[in-house]
Formats: C-alpha cells, structure tokens, sequence
C-alpha cells in the first residue's frame, strides 16, 4: 500500500454509532423505496418514534473490528419487473435487489466512515475516483492506443499511460 499523503495518520472511526448521525443518515434515505423479506422499508423506520437510538443500541453490538452482520443484511431477494411488451420474452423484464433497509443503513454508515478515514489521510484521489464517493461528481474515460470513439464528439476526458 502507498503511504499515505498526510504526516500524522488519522486513525479509523471505532466509536459507537450516535443515534444522532443514525437520525441524519435515515432522513436522507428514500422513504419510497421496496421493503426487502423482512417488510421494513425507510418508511417505517422513520416514523417510528426513537428508531434511531433503537438502531444505534442494535449497531453496538455488532464489533467493528470483526463485524457479522445478520444473514438477512447480506442477502437480497431479486424480483423482475416487467419493463412493457412481451410477457413471454425475457429481455422484456429489468432485475432489482430488495435488500434490507436497516443492513443498508449500516453499511452505508461504515461507507462514510471508510471514506472519511480515506479522504483525512490523503489516500483517496476523487480526480481518479468517482464512484461511491460524497459530493463527487462525472466520469473519466481512460482511451487505449487504437480505441476508436462512438462519436467523432467523444474525446478523452483524460489520457492514462500504460506501461506494459
């Protein structure tokens, strides 16, 4: 692993989640969204009363250092829904993964942390990355030698040198 971009390294975020951050997080969550098997959607867990210190208590019991989460955060159940025409004709349909919204909150609550450690110790580049990280936007082609473009629009948003 390169070393890091900052002097001093700051440590990962060990500490117990905070109902607080618990309650921040939720109210950003979409409260549409598909329950997954257990039937919990974000709208259920944002009305009811004190479901983020509940959450919070349920996430301190599961260590950081060597997290296992319930099966049922890891699994999801994968329903078709039909996208018009032919109901016999399998590319009619789109796939969706119902997952569990309280094991995407705690996931997406470990994410931040990640990030947060990722971004304070100088070992995260958002010019290079873009995917999956806060407040980062666009996209970066790296072109090949010979790679032609779909259109004569289409240039290179960046050049990447590859040594072989």
């Amino acid at each position: 692993m390169p070393a890091p971009l900052v002097e001093e390294v700051t440590p990962f975020d060990m500490s117990a989640m905070t109902p607080g951050c618990i309650k921040r997080l939720l109210k950003k969550r979409p409260s549409n969204s598909s329950p997954s098997e257990d039937r919990i959607s974000y709208h259920h867990l944002k009305k009811m009363p004190s479901t983020h210190h509940f959450l919070a208590t349920l996430f301190s019991k599961i260590p950081l250092k060597n997290p296992k989460a319930p099966k049922e955060w890891c699994s999801a159940k994968i329903t078709l829904i039909h996208k018009g025409g032919d109901k016999s004709t399998p590319e009619n349909f789109r796939p969706i993964a119902l997952t569990s919204a309280i094991g995407k909150l705690f996931n997406k609550l470990i994410a931040t942390r990640l990030e947060h450690y990722l971004r304070r110790n100088g070992l995260l580049d958002t010019r290079l990355q873009k995917g999956f990280v806060t407040d980062t936007k666009g996209t970066i082609r790296f072109p090949f030698p010979n790679q032609r473009y779909a259109s004569p629009h289409q240039t290179p948003a960046r050049e990447m040198l590859l040594h072989q």
